[in-house]
């Protein structure tokens, strides 16, 4: 993600980072995958205003979806309608995420699918990769 997030061609002005508890962190409480991967991003040079962390809280099922809604509750509490946001996934979970983030976001439009991008197009002036 990090590779497409930095590519000039991609017009991103924000990467959204989701996740719940890593058990494995070894911290207590557990640092989430959302924070994790922050603190990757910014090792790697990423602006932290560019970065948006929305941490999902533990679960046993249905992570996927969870996470989408922590990610649409997000735009809707900050007052942001139809976002244009593509979802970066490992590419054996790519139709099951699309199908996931179109159900949390409850979209209209069609879900494009490229490689290991979900692609939520809403002709939003703001992009967003999660």
């Amino acid at each position: 993600g990090l590779n497409i997030f930095r590519n000039s061609s991609n017009e991103y002005q924000y990467i959204i980072v989701t996740g719940g508890p890593d058990i494995r962190d070894g911290s207590n409480p557990p640092k989430t995958y959302a924070e994790l991967s922050a603190k990757y991003l910014l090792s790697k040079g990423v602006s932290k205003q560019k970065i948006i962390v929305i941490s999902s809280p533990a679960s046993a099922q249905a992570r996927t979806y969870l996470s989408a809604v922590m990610v649409r509750d997000w735009f809707i509490d900050e007052n942001i309608n139809n976002p244009n946001i593509d979802v970066f996934t490992e590419s054996v979970h790519a139709r099951r995420t699309r199908f996931l983030y179109n159900l949390a976001f409850r979209a209209s439009n069609d879900i494009g699918l490229g490689g290991n991008q979900v692609r939520v197009s809403n002709q939003s002036l703001l992009n967003y990769l999660v």
